[in-house]
């Protein structure tokens, strides 16, 4: 019977860590710098709107414009 030898298969080719491929996402980085991106955007529009009342607005936690916007950014973070 003549036998017919085969060439070596590339052991590299074959690695099981070359098969952990599937669906592409951001990298953490990119998401950080979209998060980033947003936050200074719903920032920027609160403030527009606080100059647009003159400051007059009243505060659901009591006054103090930095927590209320601590706590639009905190329910919009968990809305993701």
């Amino acid at each position: 019977m003549l036998t017919i030898s085969r060439r070596p298969r590339n052991p590299v080719a074959r690695s099981p860590l070359l098969r952990k491929g599937g669906m592409h996402q951001k990298a953490k980085s990119g998401q950080r710098a979209e998060a980033k991106l947003h936050m200074q955007q719903e920032a920027e529009n609160w403030r527009e709107a606080l100059d647009e009342t003159d400051g007059l607005t009243t505060f659901a936690s009591g006054g103090n414009p930095d927590a209320d916007f601590l706590l639009s950014l905190k329910s919009l973070l968990r809305l993701r």
